[in-house]
């Protein structure tokens, strides 16, 4: 984690950075994980091969800190930028019917 903070702070525009920490500090259950992922959302250039992943892990995130409108967003960003049909995909769109019948 040293390393991606030591990056954001010599470039805070580096949304690869972002990325690369909140994915850190969502496998380390860890709050700032939102903060991280939704700043890498948000600097990305929507072609970076990573940001539909940034998308998915957002939204497992905000939803593990009771942030259901940040959740429903992020899942439905994810689901937009992938066309599989794939285990993650249905896992996410259940979850994403479950939010939204709230």
């Amino acid at each position: 984690t040293t390393s991606y903070r030591r990056s954001i702070r010599l470039d805070p525009t580096r949304a690869i950075a972002f990325y690369r920490l909140g994915q850190v500090y969502f496998d380390l259950d860890n709050r700032n994980a939102i903060q991280m992922l939704r700043r890498a959302t948000e600097l990305s250039d929507n072609k970076a091969p990573w940001l539909t992943e940034a998308y998915r892990l957002l939204g497992y995130a905000a939803r593990n800190q009771n942030k259901k409108s940040l959740a429903i967003r992020s899942w439905t960003g994810y689901l937009e930028r992938n066309p599989t049909n794939n285990d993650q995909v249905q896992d996410v769109k259940r979850l994403l019917a479950r939010l939204q019948s709230r």
